[in-house]
């Protein structure tokens, strides 16, 4: 399932809704858009990293909070090929990996946010 992420003002909002704030120990994540240095949708792969918090099945889920090269990732996907990449300073997280429905559009909108 697409994860929801919205923009508020200067605020960057990814929320979690029904089993998915299960997997991923979290209701919703907010991030500054002055903090963001990267958006991508380079694509990630199942093993990667280790889990810190949340539920990880190869192929079938990765949420929660792992770290990957020394860095903090939160993950929220099922669908590798369907995530778009934010890479932040200055947050609780180096980056998030997240499953959105249509990630051409959503990293339209966040660069278009930011610049």
């Amino acid at each position: 399932m697409a994860h929801t992420l919205k923009i508020e003002g200067d605020t960057l909002i990814l929320e979690f809704k029904g089993l998915e704030q299960v997997a991923a120990l979290k209701t919703r994540l907010e991030f500054k858009l002055k903090n963001i240095t990267k958006v991508s949708t380079e694509p990630h792969k199942w093993i990667e990293g280790l889990r810190v918090a949340g539920a990880g099945l190869p192929g079938v889920i990765k949420e929660g909070s792992y770290v990957v090269s020394g860095k903090r990732v939160f993950f929220a996907m099922r669908h590798p090929e369907k995530c778009v990449t934010i890479e932040f300073e200055n947050e609780e997280y180096d980056a998030i990996v997240v499953e959105v429905d249509d990630r051409q559009s959503v990293v339209e909108q966040i660069k278009s946010a930011i610049s």
